[in-house]
């Protein structure tokens, strides 16, 4: 049974296609301010699809709170950035649930998190600058 409504899945630019998903699949690459004109560099995190992901996120809770998954390719610093930030805007802004907030901040992750620290600014600049400003 799947009790995941909202899906969030992060790629890099060549990542084949996701079959039958239902959500907002954001394309970057793990890459931060300083790797800027590397080759392997295609696509950096930017403001727009920051801000993409919460109104999706924003308007998906809104409708049925429901529990959100936020995945990558390798699962371990875009997905945490992502859901480190996601988890302050859901459990604390969004919603009063201080429980689910210390759960996700204690076992919200498979392995110890390592956020991309490029990812985690970008977010935490849209949400406390636009969103919380709105």
């Amino acid at each position: 049974m799947d009790f995941t409504k909202i899906l969030l899945s992060i790629q890099k630019n060549d990542a084949p296609p996701i079959s039958n998903h239902k959500g907002l699949i954001i394309y970057f690459d793990d890459a931060t301010l300083e790797d800027i004109g590397k080759l392997d560099v295609v696509k950096i995190f930017d403001h727009k699809q920051a801000l993409c992901i919460f109104e999706s996120v924003e308007g998906a809770f809104k409708s049925v709170k429901e529990r959100i998954l936020v995945h990558c390719g390798a699962g371990i610093s875009r997905s945490s950035a992502i859901s480190q930030v996601l988890n302050d805007f859901v459990n604390t802004i969004l919603s009063e649930n201080e429980a689910d907030w210390e759960h996700n901040a204690k076992y919200g992750f498979e392995i110890s998190p390592i956020p991309n620290r490029h990812v985690k600014a970008v977010m935490c600049d849209v949400l406390y600058k636009e969103i919380l400003a709105k």
